[in-house]
């Protein structure tokens, strides 16, 4: 763990660089103290998440954790990497800090995490402004600093936004997507029934007629003994899935076996909650859950496109969903993209923002000018559009 001098306005609070892997693994037991006072809290915050990420992908990247203490008692880290990436269609390069586990569009296909932010224990906001102060004025090497996805009322865009003001640094503030998520307040047959008739017909025949021809049953997978069981069922629906054309599939090389090594975790955790669905004994269908501290969050979906005209994704909904509700969940968060969709399943939507602070060298003012072009601008449209449909395909 590096130490650093305190950055002008950090006042009272000392923070320290980790860039070693053995520091971070360190961080464990102070990480899971935090996260344990904290009540607005997600699997992507957690240690086991970020470590398993950085363990897998890794390679290119810088580590970059920074650790606020205020005395003896950790009161904020930020779990950064400075990565090197190029401005889209073209071979122009920069580099860019962001939190571990994120990509740099975070409405990409690719992306992994739905919710981050700095962590911050209870009584000391003020450590972010300290923090912001430190990331913007001591670390360096960096043309643009983006954080995504942050929630909507994360204090961190703020704070950042008024320490680059300070510092005469450009920034700028937008959403990049939303959530649906859903608050279960109800009993499962209530909110069943709360569902649109025309929607709950729908799914009746559809379970009437893959029954007429197909001997359909589902199953759900979780623990350790059965892990090996949820990832071959897995590969064997994402072998006969349009995923693989399109290369967006979780075992695609891009991810390195995150997914895989993440549920190892997640079932020694008692985490992990995977649905299958099979027609005569096959999975044609899966979809990939965890379970943090009451919410259950969909990591993954997917099926066999051979039986998409009984949109096996679609009927393992409320088989997982009931079980959520009869295993007393409080929250269920499906993630971005096919809102349309998923709004049937949820009651609101969870808006997650970005800010993006860039330096004010010449050749960063030059990074911000290409990033934010109208032509570039035109382009990421046209992908945002091309990404949703992908994501509509997969339920």
């Amino acid at each position: 763990m590096n130490s650093a001098p305190p950055a002008p306005g950090t006042g009272r609070y000392h923070i320290r660089l980790v860039t070693s892997e053995e520091e971070f693994r360190s961080l464990e037991p102070v990480w899971d103290d935090m996260l344990g006072q904290l009540d607005n809290t997600n699997v992507f915050v957690s240690f086991e998440w970020m470590w398993t990420w950085w363990s897998c992908l890794k390679k290119g990247k810088q580590l970059l954790l920074i650790v606020v203490k205020h005395g003896d008692e950790t009161v904020a880290i930020a779990p950064l990497m400075r990565d090197k990436r190029r401005i889209p269609f073209t071979p122009i390069t920069f580099k860019e800090l962001r939190f571990l586990s994120t990509v740099p569009a975070a409405y990409s296909p690719s992306s992994f995490a739905g919710t981050l932010d700095v962590l911050t224990r209870p009584g000391h906001e003020s450590a972010r402004e300290a923090l912001a102060r430190y990331v913007l004025t001591q670390i360096g090497d960096f043309n643009c600093l983006r954080l995504h996805p942050l929630p909507d009322d994360s204090a961190t865009s703020n704070v950042f936004q008024r320490v680059a003001q300070d510092l005469d640094l450009t920034a700028t503030v937008g959403k990049v997507f939303d959530n649906a998520c859903l608050r279960v307040a109800a009993d499962w047959e209530t909110y069943y029934k709360q569902r649109k008739k025309k929607e709950r017909w729908r799914l009746k025949r559809l379970t009437e007629k893959f029954g007429q021809n197909h001997d359909v049953d589902w199953v759900e997978l979780a623990g350790p003994d059965q892990l090996d069981e949820a990832v071959g069922n897995i590969l064997e629906v994402e072998g006969q899935s349009w995923k693989i054309r399109e290369g967006v599939s979780i075992d695609d090389p891009e991810y390195n076996h995150f997914y895989f090594e993440l549920a190892k975790v997640l079932s020694r955790k008692g985490w992990l909650r995977v649905f299958v669905l099979k027609a005569n004994g096959r999975p044609v269908a899966y979809q990939y859950y965890v379970q943090y501290r009451g919410c259950v969050t969909a990591l993954k979906t997917s099926y066999d496109k051979s039986f998409e005209q009984f949109a096996p994704g679609k009927l393992l909904i409320p088989l997982a969903f009931e079980r959520f509700f009869r295993d007393g969940v409080n929250e269920v968060d499906l993630l971005w993209g096919n809102l349309n969709f998923k709004r049937k399943w949820t009651d609101h939507l969870c808006s997650r923002h970005e800010i993006c602070v860039y330096g004010k060298d010449p050749y960063s003012r030059f990074i911000r000018a290409a990033l934010t072009s109208p032509t570039l601008r035109r382009m990421w449209r046209y992908w945002r559009r091309h990404w949703e449909r992908l994501r509509q395909r997969t339920d």
